[in-house]
């Protein structure tokens, strides 16, 4: 497990980019209390700045997470508030299970909606198999 939590780097977060919006990564300091994370997100006619504090990360047991939290006002648009806990968990096989839960706001329902899909597709579904290429070339 602790090999998929170091491996959550600049490498693997640029990986990790969806083909829309163009993602151009400015900073990241990591996944320890205190560091930032900056990207540009480019809609082709406009682009957002982007920026999260890592707020925790913490082991407890066979749990490992850490915590990116928006620093309004530097969220997309519409984006009111942003709370992503990436969590890592040890299984009895020796493997780890990587889960993404995300908690956030357009302070519209239907906003909301709109975003929940969108993040489903750019999270929930384009990181999976990232990941596990991703981990699975590093253990060789």
């Amino acid at each position: 497990m602790q090999t998929v939590v170091a491996g959550f780097d600049r490498s693997l977060f640029e990986r990790l980019a969806p083909p829309f919006p163009k993602v151009r990564v400015l900073r990241f300091d990591g996944s320890r209390p205190g560091d930032s994370v900056e990207v540009e997100l480019d809609f082709l006619f406009f682009k957002f700045l982007w920026k999260s504090k890592i707020t925790e990360n913490e082991t407890q047991g066979t749990t490992t997470y850490f915590v990116d939290e928006g620093v309004a006002p530097h969220l997309p648009f519409g984006l009111k508030k942003w709370r992503h806990v990436h969590r890592f968990r040890a299984l009895p096989d020796g493997g780890t299970s990587i889960e993404d839960d995300m908690e956030f706001t357009s302070g519209l329902y239907l906003g909301d909606l709109f975003l929940r899909f969108g993040f489903w597709l750019q999270i929930g579904l384009w990181r999976k198999p990232i990941y596990r290429n991703f981990f699975r070339k590093k253990s060789n």
